[in-house]
Order: C-alpha cells, then sequence, then structure tokens
C-alpha cells in the first residue's frame, strides 16, 4: 500500500482563534477546524478513508512518502533556466545608459559605458529579438522592459523600436507587454503619449523621499523634486503606475510623509500604487550583521506601512503595490537562457545590475552568447543548504540570485519569513474585499 507524509513545506499559523494551514509549494491555504487540525497532528503517512485525508492529498499537503520535495523545485528551477523555447520571453532593454541623476547608492555608480544605441544597432536589435521568437514554436508572447540609465532620455528609441516590435507581435498573433522602470522627471505630457501608444501596461517610479531626502540622495534641486511629483500625478489618468518608495537607511518617517503627499495631498489614492522598498547601498561596504539589522529594521517599519492600507486604515488596499507569496520557477527571469538584459550597444548581461560594466558582458546580439565563466556561474549555481531545509523555499528561492553569487548577505530570513505570511493574508484580505 502507498504511504504518504506530510509535505515539508507546510507552515501551520495560528491566528485569531483559528488555525490556517499553507503549504508554500501548491500555494493553498486552508483554515482547520478542531477536527481537521487534529486530524492533521496526528497523521502519521497511512491511506486513510477521512475527507480530510483526501482534502490535504489533494491540495498537496500530504504527497508521496518516495517524493524528494526539494528535488522537485530544484528540477523545475533549472528546466525553466534551461528551456530554449519557452512560452513567454522576457528581454530588458537599455536604450542608453546616461541618467539625470547620479543616486548616491546606486549600482550603476559603478559603470563605465554610456552608450546610446544607434538606428544599426536597433535594427540588430530587432532581427535579434524576431529571429530568435521565429525559432521558438512555443512562444504566447513577448515581454518588454524598457531600463536605463534613465530610459524616458531615450523616449526616440523607445518610440521607433517599441512600434516596430509591437507589429510584429499583432502579425504573429503573439501577446505584446511592454513596462518601464524609471525616475519620473521627464514623464511629460508628450511621453505619456507615447507610452500610451506603447500600451505601456506597468511604469514603476522610483522616488526616494520628500524634497530634502530627494535632493540629498539624487543630488538633485527642488524643481526636479515638484517636477517629477506633478508628473506622476498628471500621468496617473492615462498609465498603470506604481511609485517604489526607496528606503536607503532608516528613512521611515520621511517615507510617511511622502505617502501622504502622494495619495492624500495630491488625491492618487485609488489612482496609483505605491510599496516601500530596502535598498541597497552599493557604494558602502557594511558587515553582514549591519545588513541584516537594517533589512530588520525595514521589515519591522514595512509592517507598520501596511497596516495603513487596512480597513480602517487612512488609504486604500488597491493602493497598496504588492504580490501575493507564490511559487517562483526561478529565482530570476534574466538568468534563463531564452530571455536577456540587452544594452545599448547590443551586448548581452545575466543581470540588469551589470549594465555598464564591460566585465560582465555575456555575449552580444550581433554574434550570440560566449558561454563564459560569468554565463556558466548563473546556469550552474547551487542554491545554499540553509535555503533548500527552508519552509519558504519554493517562494524565495534564496532570494536575488546575484546577490547569492556574490555572497551579498543582506537579508533578515527570519524577519522575512514572517513578512511573507502577512503578505499572504493581505492577499486574502484584498480578494475578500474585492468580492463586497
Amino acid at each position: 500500500m502507498r504511504q504518504y507524509k506530510k509535505s515539508i513545506y507546510n507552515i501551520l499559523i495560528p491566528k485569531e482563534e483559528k488555525t490556517y494551514l499553507w503549504n508554500t509549494f501548491s500555494g493553498v491555504l486552508l483554515s482547520l477546524d478542531c477536527e481537521g487540525k487534529a486530524f492533521y497532528d496526528g497523521y502519521e503517512g497511512e491511506n486513510s478513508n477521512s475527507p480530510f485525508f483526501y482534502t490535504l492529498l489533494e491540495q498537496g499537503c500530504i504527497v508521496d512518502s518516495r517524493l524528494d520535495e526539494v528535488g522537485r523545485v530544484l528540477f523545475g528551477e533549472k528546466s525553466i533556466m534551461m528551456n530554449p523555447f519557452p512560452p513567454k520571453q522576457y528581454y530588458t532593454i537599455a536604450p542608453g545608459l546616461g541618467c539625470n541623476y547620479h543616486c548616491t547608492y546606486c549600482f550603476e555608480n559603478e559603470r563605465t559605458i554610456f552608450a546610446k544605441m544607434t538606428q544599426d544597432t536597433q535594427k540588430a536589435l530587432y532581427s535579434y529579438i524576431t529571429n530568435n521568437a521565429a525559432q521558438n514554436k512555443n512562444l504566447k508572447g513577448l515581454y518588454f522592459t524598457w531600463f536605463g540609465g534613465e530610459p524616458l532620455l531615450y523616449l526616440d528609441i523607445i518610440e521607433t523600436l517599441g512600434n516596430r516590435l509591437m507589429h510584429y507581435c499583432q502579425e504573429r498573433g503573439l501577446q505584446y507587454y511592454s513596462g518601464m522602470i524609471s525616475n519620473g522627471r521627464f514623464l511629460t505630457r508628450d511621453a505619456v503619449i507615447v507610452l500610451r501608444k506603447q500600451k505601456l501596461m506597468h511604469l514603476q517610479i522610483s522616488v526616494d523621499g520628500t524634497e530634502s531626502v530627494y535632493c540629498d540622495r539624487k543630488n538633485a534641486t527642488a524643481g526636479d523634486f515638484k517636477a517629477t511629483i506633478d508628473n506622476i500625478a498628471y500621468a496617473a489618468d492615462y498609465l498603470p503606475i506604481t511609485v517604489r518608495i526607496n528606503i536607503t537607511k532608516d528613512d521611515f518617517q520621511d517615507a510617511l510623509k511622502l505617502t501622504e503627499l502622494l495619495l492624500k495631498d495630491r488625491g492618487l489614492d485609488g489612482k496609483i500604487k505605491v510599496y516601500v522598498a530596502h535598498v541597497r547601498e552599493y557604494t558602502r561596504k557594511r558587515t553582514t550583521k549591519e545588513e541584516h539589522t537594517l533589512h530588520r529594521k525595514f521589515l519591522q517599519f514595512e509592517g507598520e506601512y501596511i497596516k495603513l492600507f487596512r480597513k480602517g486604515g487612512p488609504y486604500k488596499l488597491d493602493s497598496l503595490g504588492f504580490r501575493e507569496p507564490k511559487r517562483r520557477g526561478t529565482t530570476c527571469l534574466s538568468v534563463c537562457s531564452a530571455n536577456a538584459c540587452i544594452g545599448p550597444e547590443g551586448e548581452l548581461y545575466q543581470c540588469e545590475h551589470h549594465f555598464g560594466r564591460p566585465e560582465f558582458v555575456i555575449g552580444n546580439i550581433f554574434d550570440g552568447a560566449f558561454y563564459g565563466e560569468n554565463k556558466q556561474k548563473y546556469l550552474t549555481f547551487a542554491h545554499y543548504p540553509k535555503c533548500k531545509s527552508c519552509q519558504m523555499f519554493p517562494i524565495c528561492l534564496g532570494g536575488c540570485m546575484d546577490d547569492m553569487i556574490n555572497h551579498r548577505d543582506i537579508i533578515d530570513c527570519k524577519a522575512y519569513c514572517q513578512r511573507l505570511i502577512e503578505l499572504k493574508f493581505l492577499k486574502f484580505e484584498h480578494m475578500a474585499l474585492s468580492l463586497t
């Protein structure tokens, strides 16, 4: 007779006099009554006629005793990473690496390339993407993220190249998705018109705080800050905007002031999404203990920040930008062999954090990948043992692969796991409100 076992990815969560069972691989969140909890606690692997057994088995909370659950996650990840013909292909494109700001913490401060994409390179890039697409018989859609530098400095390239790629997708019956990561300073009315025609589905604007903090972090002026906030307020009527409020140290009170400025003073509550983000200062060396302390303090603040959007809080839940914690197929889409980060000279990178740094180039759009050490160490990376033994492994997969490979230990795992549990319940709260 087949033997079973409780999944190693089951997490029991007592909450408000109830017990919930969350399986981080299947994603199911079950509410256990007293009888169900008693059955689960006493279950020792036998087959059963109990309805609790069949529910737990169906939802992945009970699995075949022979199943290596960690191996299943690892095999799935490598399958996605190595798949040359996925249904969706993702490209992060930097049409140029110039930027109007010089943020004190930015990883791009180490770049040495500041090129702008020429017309010849644009044509070669279009051929590179469409040739790859033509070889992929499983392809259902192409996904593009415009990056930089500051991509809005190169709006003419985005318009020309984006129009060609959008037309190609329409001809082939492929889904076309475009997004952008910008500082918003040049999100003018003319830019909004162009981006609407590009059918931009996601626009992330990073803002470092209110005026004084913003100017200090970005080496910007008060006029820059005012123009950016005005741009966000105008564009919110036409584009799907998410404002990422960057926190580099302990600017927590300033983040609250910026949230109030955007959602209350500028009347954007329900029109944009906002969230706070812990930003690693790439220009500063810190010990692991210091990094963990900063991350833990940020997570404590984030927990309080989220409460502002819950029932009874001053802001609408729809204004909070967050994602339900779900099983991830791979650590990062950029590391997959069929995807690419593409620089303005047609150079290929494994990660957008490498833009403008020749030592991280892994190939180019003219000759393809070079399959050198920089590419191999991402495709062959082995997860840390502590990550593989964690109940959150299917969701986290250890975090950013670039951080792991370069031994940047910046995450306080215990505090982060608790935040994932809170976000899981927040998603269900959001769904419940959506149905009312």
